[in-house]
């Protein structure tokens, strides 16, 4: 008999995403998650002004499941330019842990504020 998996890993915790004042960088995290046997990888969607979701058109990346996490920076290419981030810009994040079948946990989200000035 063959049973199909249908749900997803735990949902990701400890989630959280702050503005770098005058760096030019937002820095954003997560608690490690490696233990959770059912995890193959995540999605990240990154999102300007509005709530970051597979439907919509932000960012989408995906991480190995030892991934925590790290720096959003300008240049081209990167996420803050992809978005067209400007000082004052909401941007929001998603994540969701992805099974080997491709169930996806809850989504963990978060959103801060972009800025340039101290």
């Amino acid at each position: 008999m063959i049973v199909w998996d249908k749900a997803g890993p735990g949902k990701p915790t400890g989630l959280t995403f702050v503005d770098n004042p005058g760096m030019n960088t937002m820095t954003y995290s997560w608690n490690d998650q490696t233990s959770d046997d059912d995890l193959d990888h995540f999605e990240v969607y990154f999102k300007n002004g509005s709530e970051a979701t597979p439907e919509n058109n932000g960012v989408k990346k995906t991480y190995e499941s030892n991934y925590r996490g790290n720096n959003l920076v300008r240049g081209v290419g990167k996420i803050l330019d992809l978005l067209d981030v400007k000082e004052g810009d909401e941007i929001h994040i998603t994540v969701y842990a992805v099974d080997r079948f491709g169930n996806r946990s809850e989504p963990a989200k978060i959103s801060a504020i972009y800025s340039l000035v101290n």
